[in-house]
């Protein structure tokens, strides 16, 4: 199920149906004899999993990073990331942030990226191999 979940992540996005199949995920842990008792991510930590949520947020980053780095026969300015040219600490590897005009379009894969990417470390987001950027990722989400 996870891999049909995963694929296209970033074009489809329904934060209700998400919930509902985290909630699923939820409940299929807790019926785990001997983790019935434990916090949803602590079960999660004991079976070496990742919530939908994380793992989608890791998708989403992984896919940014191949879209600026040009590993795909796509532009990035196609799916409406761009780079935030500054001067700053930033180094320009930070995405430029836009307004969303309604809480629907806050979904969109452009608009819900900005935030988890600027979050990232400047030392993730500088390095061009994707194999490396993928580990680096993963320990800095914990997953």
């Amino acid at each position: 199920l996870r891999p049909k979940l995963e694929y296209a992540s970033q074009v489809w996005h329904d934060s209700y149906g998400c919930y509902k199949l985290e909630r699923i995920q939820r409940k299929f842990t807790k019926r785990i004899r001997g983790l019935s008792s434990l916090l949803y991510e602590d079960r999660l930590f004991k079976l070496n999993l990742s919530s939908l949520k994380d793992r989608r947020c890791f998708l989403d980053l992984t896919f940014t990073h191949k879209a600026l780095n040009g590993q795909f026969n796509i532009i990035s300015e196609d799916l409406h990331i761009s780079r935030a040219l500054s001067n700053t600490r930033s180094n320009g590897v930070n995405l430029l942030v836009k307004r969303a005009i309604s809480a629907g379009v806050e979904k969109n894969f452009s608009f819900r990226i900005n935030k988890h990417w600027n979050n990232l470390p400047a030392s993730i987001k500088s390095i061009n191999n994707h194999i490396l950027f993928k580990r680096l990722v993963k320990k800095h989400l914990n997953l």
